[in-house]
């Protein structure tokens, strides 16, 4: 299974990969992340800014290129819906069939994802507050 934020960002970086940024610095950019749990009720379930990010650089509207990245978005069964919102957020609601696959395959595993270490572990557990 994979997570949730790195299939969005996978998507959100084919479709950055089709607009034309020029000679601008996309790492410096990029930096902050691609994709993030929305805030809010009724913004999706993740959201992008990138093209907030990007459009002053690239010298366009926000909106405009928020627009153009939620129309490269490729299709792929995590996402049911792609909005531009605001002034260029893109929110992305997840499908539910694709989550409900997900549970699926992590119920059908044995350990629950979690990945089994040979050899000893040690946990350190410390707190400030020793009283």
């Amino acid at each position: 299974m994979t997570s949730v934020p790195v299939v969005l960002t996978a998507l959100v970086q084919e479709a950055l990969a089709t607009l034309d940024t020029g000679d601008v610095d996309l790492e410096g950019v990029l930096r902050g992340g691609l994709v993030m749990a929305s805030k809010g009720e009724g913004h999706g379930d993740y959201q992008s800014n990138l093209a907030l990010r990007l459009a002053k650089p690239l010298r366009t509207n926000p909106r405009a290129l928020g627009q153009k990245l939620a129309d490269a978005l490729p299709d792929h069964p995590a996402v049911a819906s792609i909005e531009v919102a605001g002034p260029g957020f893109v929110n992305l609601t997840l499908s539910d069939a694709w989550l409900g696959e997900q549970v699926a395959e992590l119920a059908a595993d044995p350990h629950l994802g979690v990945l089994q270490r040979e050899g000893t572990v040690v946990i350190d557990y410390s707190s400030p507050n020793v009283a």
